[in-house]
């Protein structure tokens, strides 16, 4: 459970690492243009005083007289940040500051046992900063002779610009800071999105909450070129063959997601002798009957006979793929009213024959729900290699149940980022309640790059689930 958890979060962010690296980029750019543009630098000056003690005087009272000396200097602190002393520096200096504003930007430490302190100014010009620091030291000196009645304090070290350095912005640290902040919130903001995502999106989380194994994964083809445009008043023929046209770089991984599927069916054809397959999906819109119609031309381009049947009552499409001819289709077979040489159609691809659901009615619907369908199989199997049934999806039709009593296998197809994973997990307890021999699932859509997963090892623990069930 939790290398599953690590690895989703992983993928979701793997999946968005354009955008990662996107955001990266405009928080550090952001943050150098800031740095080294917008926010105004500063820099330090510092000047060491020295608080002078006797030399004559013994070792024993020398140690009393720096303990002494280290309150006297914190006597000195108050005194430097009084408003005598430094409204005398801004008026010396011409400062268009108050004395608290000054005070703000004034630093004074002493060491412990030293009789050494330091007066550090921060201000955003750094020979400003030098300037006051020296004056700021300077009138101390005087105005504590004055106030205390004593000449102990003399400068060490005067503040110049060798000594005085920048301190703010640290453009470096700043960037440092921007990467950091801004993969973690990245990151994070990912993992977030992809926890709070109810929605199935990957193979693994197929196989975990369903327990099925991906036979395939079907990328998103470029608008700029789309396969076919199925629509129930529009021909469509004239797009059959665009298996066979060079794909462009751009949509490449769609076709090798087509052959990945199909070089996966072929050992469940052969070793399981499955050759009747439902093909269906949880919702509405998640693209099965597409696959479908790619999956059946890419088999009879391979040399297979292959047969789509049109058993989607509330969106059938597939009489778009042959047209012309009789209006006899898959109801009027149910309800005897043609023969099946009448009702199948050739399409424009050798070897892809279409048999159309017809003009609906409330008894063909029927009959095929209570299993008339069973009925035709066997007569199908002697004519074609396989058969592709095309029916409506599981949460607005009850035919795929009913259809997948009768047929050797059901393909569930799974569009990715659409179906949640309680309502995926209903779905395939639906179609083995029924007793449907579930081939795999075909992840529809997939943002990630499409491989060729190791689909007999999948099948082999999908069959140990369903055993234990």
């Amino acid at each position: 459970m939790l290398g599953y958890l690590w690895k989703k979060y992983l993928n979701a962010v793997k999946k968005r690492l354009g955008l990662l690296i996107l955001i990266v980029g405009f928080a550090v750019g952001t943050s150098t243009y800031l740095s080294m543009f917008v926010v105004t630098p500063t820099y330090k000056a510092t000047a060491a005083l020295l608080v002078n003690t006797d030399p004559t005087i013994s070792a024993e009272y020398l140690l009393n007289e720096v303990m002494t000396n280290q309150k006297v200097i914190k006597t000195y602190n108050e005194i430097i940040k009084s408003h005598l002393v430094l409204q005398e520096v801004i008026d010396k200096l011409h400062l268009q500051m108050k004395p608290d504003e000054l005070g703000t930007k004034i630093k004074i430490v002493n060491n412990t046992d030293s009789s050494i302190f330091t007066i550090t100014v921060t201000y955003s010009d750094q020979e400003a900063a030098i300037v006051i620091t020296n004056e700021l030291a300077r009138v101390f000196t005087l105005k504590i002779g004055q106030l205390m009645q004593v000449d102990n304090v003399v400068v060490v070290d005067r503040a110049t610009m060798d000594t005085s350095s920048k301190t703010s912005p640290n453009v470096t640290m700043n960037i440092a800071i921007a990467l950091i902040l801004s993969t973690m919130a990245a990151v994070g903001a990912f993992g977030v999105r992809e926890y709070l995502d109810p929605t199935i999106k990957s193979r693994e989380e197929i196989k975990f909450e369903t327990g099925l194994a991906t036979i395939g994964e079907i990328g998103t083809w470029s608008p700029r070129r789309r396969w076919l445009g199925l629509k129930s008043e529009v021909a469509a023929a004239s797009e059959l063959p665009q298996l066979k046209l060079n794909p462009t770089k751009r949509n490449r991984r769609v076709l090798e997601g087509y052959q990945h599927l199909y070089r996966n069916l072929l050992p469940v054809l052969t070793m399981e002798d499955v050759r009747t397959i439902v093909v269906t999906s949880t919702l509405d819109g998640e693209g099965k009957t597409t696959i479908l119609t790619h999956l059946g031309i890419l088999m009879a381009q391979n040399g297979h006979g292959v047969l789509l049947l049109d058993a989607n009552a509330e969106q059938p499409v597939l009489h778009g793929l042959a047209p012309g001819g009789a209006e006899a289709g898959l109801c009027e077979l149910l309800l005897g009213e043609a023969e099946l040489d009448d009702a199948i159609r050739p399409s424009v691809i050798a070897g892809l024959d279409v048999l159309p659901l017809g003009r609906a009615s409330l008894p063909a619907l029927r009959s095929m729900a209570e299993g008339r369908l069973e009925d035709l199989m066997p007569e199908l199997r002697d004519r074609y290699d396989i058969v592709l049934i095309d029916s409506g999806a599981m949460n607005s039709s009850l035919l795929p149940n009913a259809l997948a009593k009768h047929a050797d296998g059901v393909l569930l197809v799974i569009k990715s980022g659409k179906v949640a994973r309680e309502a995926g997990a209903v779905a395939v307890a639906g179609l083995r309640q029924a007793n449907a021999k579930i081939v795999g699932a075909v992840l529809n859509k997939n943002e990630g790059h499409s491989s060729r997963p190791p689909f007999l090892l999948e099948r082999v623990l999908q069959k140990d689930i369903e055993i234990n069930q």
